[in-house]
């Protein structure tokens, strides 16, 4: 079916492949690589740990948005019961450590709350994921329609605003 999908003869995937697992492999890292590289480089930009996981989170969903198989892939790789492919497993790892890393300097610094490391990093995580892997739910459901750019950019302002408080160590007031 791929084969006649992109005009090529079978012999073409064994010959530059060797298997289809190695084709599949090679579409999950042409797809995966891309957004740990956009992640990494904001994660690594100069600026309060807060404001780059913003940055980090706001990369996340636009470089999915802009990708709209993405999110269907990545339903589809996740939902198998097999193990995570390899180029799957680097890219979550990479967007992982970005993340837990710039929570960690927050900590160091006191900008964002005390607490585990990767259960914070867990929940930063989670709302763009979610966002993503529900796209026609949230249409369904809620009227969402997250292909729109505004509404796009509603979601990701909204998301970033719940972050930071749930981050931001929390004032304590004198009585």
């Amino acid at each position: 079916m791929i084969t006649s999908l992109a005009r090529a003869n079978l012999g073409a995937v064994t010959y530059h492949y060797g298997t289809k697992a190695k084709l599949y492999d090679e579409v999950l890292r042409a797809e995966g690589e891309p957004l740990l590289a956009g992640v990494q480089r904001v994660g690594a930009c100069p600026g309060r740990p807060l404001d780059r996981i913003d940055a980090v989170v706001r990369a996340f969903l636009r470089h999915v948005s802009e990708h709209r198989d993405l999110p269907a892939l990545m339903l589809h790789v996740l939902s198998l019961r097999r193990p995570v492919p390899v180029p799957i497993r680097r890219v979550m790892a990479g967007v992982y450590r970005v993340v837990t890393q710039l929570v960690r300097e927050g900590q160091r610094d006191g900008s964002i709350v005390a607490g585990d490391p990767a259960l914070l990093t867990i929940s930063i995580l989670a709302q763009p994921i979610y966002v993503t892997l529900a796209r026609r739910p949230l249409r369904a459901v809620a009227g969402l329609d997250t292909g729109d750019p505004a509404v796009g950019a509603r979601i990701a302002d909204h998301v970033v605003s719940f972050l930071r408080r749930g981050l931001s160590p929390s004032r304590r007031r004198a009585s």
